[in-house]
């Protein structure tokens, strides 16, 4: 079947035909993809972020941070750890799991450092046990 062969719509524009059946075909096309990839309806202005369930990355992510001293001093990081691991818990966000646990790893592994952040000078300090 040649390209003449083919119906007007789709296909045809695909072979590259820019008639005006064959582009409002395509965009009737293009419209149908994008309503079916956005199905989360934005919150209104003034809403607030839905709370997602706890799944079973999300309680992982708790109950490490719960012992932690630095959830206290860094409770920003704390924060964003706790929704990275809320986005890994959702199904419907599956093109985002790698980003976020990459990000979850890096947050967790920041929170777990120590949480007394010195400078260079003064750990040499501490080493030779002079303080002054």
């Amino acid at each position: 079947m040649t390209v003449a062969d083919k119906p007007h719509g789709r296909s045809r524009y695909n072979a590259g035909c820019r008639c005006g059946e064959c582009r409002a075909a395509n965009r009737e096309h293009s419209r149908r993809r994008r309503s079916k990839r956005l199905t989360a309806v934005p919150p209104a202005e003034g809403s607030q972020q839905p709370e997602f369930a706890d799944g079973a990355v999300t309680e992982a992510v708790r109950a490490q941070l719960a012992d932690a001293a630095v959830a206290q001093e860094r409770p920003g990081l704390v924060a964003i750890a706790i929704r990275l691991a809320q986005l890994l818990d959702r199904d419907d966000a599956i093109p985002q799991h790698a980003a976020a646990a990459h990000r979850l790893t890096e947050t967790l592994t920041t929170l777990s450092k120590t949480s007394t952040r010195r400078g260079r000078l003064s750990v040499v300090r501490g080493m030779t046990g002079r303080d002054d």
